[in-house]
This record gives structure tokens, C-alpha cells and sequence, in this order.
């Protein structure tokens, strides 16, 4: 004799002491039976919400992303605890289990046909969380939209873009993820002058110290930036570049700065900058440098 039908003869027992009804007797047992059940699921599932939630606060500092995972945690334990006092109910109440789950495996089979996509969406959100492709605040790329990680749940992400949209997309319709926040970032600054134009300026001492200067006093840049090189000679023009290693998702404010200590740069040693404008004929528009 099992556990269960050790606590079963118990109760009947105590029953049986007061109560000479034998059918009502076996009715109160069933019924306690079926509350002892009821009510341990409801514990079980409590403590163990709690337990998941307070490890993943206590290991991750509550970060979106692990009470996430901890949701999904205590989701699957649920599912499957509720799953299995329902068999225990209904052996206690005398039915049959093997027809009855024959039954709900047809008609699972039927909910999980017309749901495809909600299960397709739960299972892809399962592995982006457990696989960590992004995190909240992460600058990401998914199908041509770019922005920052909203929110990540088991069905769908939030993406909010540089201008503020929110953009909801399932998680089953993310096939490519570009993402700009796991390693540090890199700042190119390009910039034009008149082929005609002499570059010794960009090549000498001065312009190296302003370049080191400005990555010494940026908090964002790692580096001390590199030495001038040309990328392009096309258009009439010389292209010339400057880099630096950023912290992660720092290069566009990096690059925004020294475009503008750049533009004071050239002003002060009357170094003229080519600036793109566009002129426009017979509805052709035409990009050209002054």
C-alpha cells in the first residue's frame, strides 16, 4: 500500500467512527481526497512561484530578462503539476484516465493545429530568452527595424526606434537579429576636402595631438583614435577618415563630438571642409560638395 492509499484509509477510518453510512462514508472520503489535492496544487504552485522568482531577483538583480525566464519557469511547473492533480482527481473520483487522456489528445491535437502560430511564438521566445540573443536595452536589427529592446516576453519583444515608435513583433517572425550591443562599438568619422587641396595639414603633429586630445577627454572613447587615411578620391573630392573604439553602443555619440570639435578645428586653421548640397533640375536631383 502506497502513500496515497495509506492517507485514503485514514480518512475513511476516522469517518467510519462517527458515520455507519457506508456510501456517505465513501462520499466524504472521495470529497477529502479530492480537497487534499486541490488544496496541495494550490501550495505547491505558490511556493514554487515564490522560490523561482526571489532565486532569479537574488542571481540577476531582477533584471527584465531573468524574471522572464523565471515566469516561463514557473509557467512549465504549473502546467505540469495542475496536469497531474487533475489525473489524481479523477482517480479519485473513479474515472478512467487512459480514455480520458485518448479524448484530450484528440482534442489537444485539433487546439494545437488551429494555434500554430501561438505555439510557433511561445516555443521562438523560449529559446531568444534561454539562448540570450538580446537583452532589454540592447541596439538591435530585426527585419529592417532598429531600436532598442522594450520589453522581451514568451510570445512577443517590444522595439522601440530612435524616433520613439514602439514596434510589437512575434517572436516566430524573427528569422535575423542584428545586434550592435555585444561588442564595444567603433566611431567613423569621414569627412571631404577639395582634391586640389593639400592633406599635410591632416598628416601633421598638430592634427594628431587635437585627434589623442579629444579622445583623452571623451569618456566614451577607448582609444586614442587613428592616424588620417584617404578612402576615397571620387566626385572631385578626397575622403578622409578618423576611427575610434567606443564603449558599446557609444560610436554615434562619439562620432557626433568630434564632428563638431572638427568643424572648430578647421575653422580655426582656415581649413576649408566640403559640404554636401543637392541641386535639383528637371526633377534629377544632383549631389554636389562646396
Amino acid at each position: 500500500m502506497n502513500l496515497v492509499d495509506t492517507l485514503r484509509e485514514v480518512i475513511r477510518d476516522f469517518y467510519t467512527k462517527y458515520i455507519t453510512n457506508v456510501p456517505l462514508t465513501n462520499t466524504l472520503t472521495i470529497a477529502t481526497m479530492v480537497l487534499f489535492w486541490l488544496v496541495l496544487g494550490f501550495i505547491v504552485i505558490k511556493i514554487t512561484k515564490l522560490i523561482v522568482l526571489r532565486s532569479s531577483k537574488l542571481q540577476d538583480k531582477g533584471t527584465k530578462e531573468s524574471l522572464t525566464m523565471a515566469r516561463l519557469i514557473n509557467s512549465l511547473i504549473r502546467v505540469l503539476f495542475i496536469f497531474w492533480i487533475v489525473i489524481m482527481v479523477l482517480q479519485e473520483l473513479g474515472i478512467e484516465i487512459l480514455p480520458v487522456l485518448a479524448g484530450a489528445g484528440v482534442l489537444a491535437f485539433a487546439i494545437g493545429f488551429g494555434a500554430q502560430e501561438l505555439i510557433k511564438d511561445v516555443i521562438s521566445g523560449f529559446f531568444l530568452i534561454l539562448e540570450k540573443t538580446f537583452r532589454i536595452g540592447d541596439v538591435v536589427e530585426i527585419g529592417g527595424n532598429k531600436g532598442y529592446i522594450e520589453d522581451i516576453g514568451l510570445r512577443r519583444i517590444k522595439l522601440r526606434t530612435f524616433t520613439n515608435e514602439i514596434i510589437t513583433i512575434n517572436n516566430g517572425d524573427i528569422k535575423k537579429v542584428i545586434n550592435f550591443s555585444l561588442e564595444p562599438g567603433v566611431a567613423i568619422i569621414d569627412f571631404n576636402i577639395d582634391f586640389r587641396k593639400d592633406i599635410e595639414i591632416f598628416e601633421s603633429e598638430e592634427f594628431t595631438n587635437f585627434v589623442k586630445a579629444f579622445a583623452e577627454k571623451h569618456p566614451d572613447v577607448t582609444n586614442e583614435g587613428s592616424a588620417i587615411i584617404v578612402v576615397s578620391l571620387l566626385g572631385g573630392h578626397v575622403t578622409l577618415r578618423v576611427t575610434f573604439d567606443t564603449d558599446i553602443r557609444r560610436n554615434i555619440v562619439v562620432e557626433r563630438d568630434f564632428m563638431k570639435e572638427l568643424l572648430k578645428f578647421a575653422r580655426d586653421h582656415s581649413i576649408d571642409l566640403e559640404v554636401p548640397y543637392v541641386v535639383e533640375h528637371d526633377n534629377l536631383k544632383t549631389l554636389w560638395f562646396m
